[in-house]
């Protein structure tokens, strides 16, 4: 008997068929996913009570890694069951819309989304700063696509990405990016700041954010608690002699700033 996710079907699939199967796939993904990052959280919390920093540490990591891990089995799987019809958009959107049906009943959708625009860049192979592929493709003008007033057609993510690119065509000697990275995922947020480096080589970069993912790989990090300065440093330095930055890393990786 043939399970509904054989990935070697007999016959040829409908697109209907072949978007139902994709869909099927990349859900029960984000349902393992968050099952297994809950079941790390948990043990988290209870090491970060102890003031276990090392093993709360290796938590954060894990969850980091995990997103990655989960995303690159699922992108075998759908590429598999893609096949030749790998780079066909009409497949791809009609697999989108099944899934986003799947998970619409979901307390945790948003994220689920997000999940999706990750396993979207994975399978269309985007790369650079243009992380926009999943929602300007999908636009019936692409990048003609006109932007209503206040870009109230676009989510805060596809703002902030396009307010991104337009500060990068400038080419300016000193970037400040004010929370500019808070709305978009997290896969979404690390392709973008690794993209950036080449980009920003030569310029002087300021960083505002809340995230420490967004701010990790800084030459310099400035720590606020209650608008007071309680440290200077990098990473390496920071983790291991400042007190509060060790309890940021520990507890703020949540499923939300991950996905």
């Amino acid at each position: 008997m043939r399970s509904s996710t054989d990935l070697s079907p007999l016959a040829p699939l409908t697109d209907s068929r072949l978007a139902a199967l994709c869909a099927e796939e990349a859900r029960n993904a984000f349902r393992d996913y968050v099952a297994r990052f809950d079941e790390i959280t948990q043990r988290a919390r209870h090491r970060f009570l102890a003031r276990d920093w090392h093993g709360s540490y290796n938590d954060a990591a894990e969850r980091l890694h995990l997103y990655s891990r989960v995303l690159d089995g699922l992108t075998n799987r759908v590429e598999s069951l893609l096949g030749a019809r790998l780079r066909e958009r009409s497949v791809w959107q009609a697999t989108k819309a099944v899934y986003s049906s799947l998970i619409a009943q979901s307390i945790r959708w948003e994220i689920g989304e997000s999940f999706f625009n990750s396993l979207t860049r994975r399978v269309f192979a985007t790369e650079g700063v243009d992380q926009a592929i999943e929602f300007v493709d999908a636009m019936p003008e692409k990048f003609a696509s006109p932007v209503s007033q206040g870009g109230i057609n676009l989510s805060g993510g596809q703002k902030q990405r396009l307010a991104i690119a337009r500060a990068i065509v400038r080419k300016p000697d000193v970037y400040v990016f004010d929370d500019s990275f808070s709305a978009l995922d997290y896969a979404t947020d690390a392709k973008l700041r690794a993209a950036l480096k080449g980009e920003t080589a030569n310029a002087t970069v300021f960083v505002v954010a809340q995230r420490i993912s967004t701010v990790i790989g800084a030459d310099r990090i400035v720590v606020l608690d209650n608008g007071r300065v309680v440290g200077i440093g990098n990473h390496d330095a920071l983790i291991k002699t400042n007190d509060i930055y060790r309890e940021i890393v520990a507890s703020q990786v949540s499923l939300e700033e991950v996905a």
